[in-house]
């Protein structure tokens, strides 16, 4: 049986006037990003279900790029997934996005996480997200988490819990920002702002 696998996935927007969102990039909206990505999660859960694949996904939905110093642009969506298959889950979100003509599968950028940095990177862009566990009883169980786990109780695990030592070669490692800690202590009194679609086990 696979182990347990923790990927991110990046889902950004291209020029398509004739298919996808049928806009410019600088003109999708977070509303277009939310129902486009809510469809892909629901084509992923069917698949799951007959597939018996089991994850948890976390999406941050943002205009915040975080990697050019905070600067405000296009909306696109950061997605942690924990699962398993976890890279024929994640593979399949991204085919569906790119079949769907909404970007450039260069551009949507997949990798592993060696460990939970990332957890607070995504977590601090987030103007909007989605939140969905399916089949997810062990998985959780793996986090020490209970069955009715929140999206927080998850974040929060993943930050201390995942931890995978071997390293491929053609993965970059990730340092998480020394700034990040201070910004999650806000995250924590403002979290229950946000909308959630959450699916819990089906």
């Amino acid at each position: 049986m696979k182990e347990n696998g923790f990927y991110s996935l990046d889902l950004t927007t291209k020029n398509n006037l004739a298919s996808g969102f049928k806009k410019r990039h600088e003109d999708v909206t977070k509303e277009d990003i939310q129902k486009a990505i809510k469809n892909a999660l629901e084509s992923l859960r069917r698949k799951a279900m007959t597939r018996g694949w089991s994850y948890i996904i976390y999406v941050a939905i943002s205009n915040i790029h975080q990697s050019q110093g905070g600067r405000i642009g296009n909306w696109h969506a950061h997605i942690l997934i924990y699962g398993n298959p976890c890279w024929t889950i994640i593979k399949e979100l991204k085919s569906y996005w790119t079949r769907h003509h909404y970007a450039n599968a260069k551009q949507c950028k997949l990798q592993k996480c060696w460990d939970g940095g990332k957890v607070g990177y995504v977590r601090v862009q987030e103007k909007a997200h989605l939140f969905q566990k399916v089949n997810a009883t062990n998985l959780l169980d793996s986090l020490d988490l209970p069955k009715t786990a929140s999206k927080t109780q998850v974040l929060d695990a993943w930050s201390t819990h995942i931890d995978t030592t071997t390293k491929s070669r053609d993965t970059e490692d990730y340092e998480c920002p020394s700034y990040i800690p201070a910004l999650l202590s806000i995250i924590h009194e403002t979290d229950n702002v946000h909308d959630v679609d959450n699916n819990e086990d089906f």
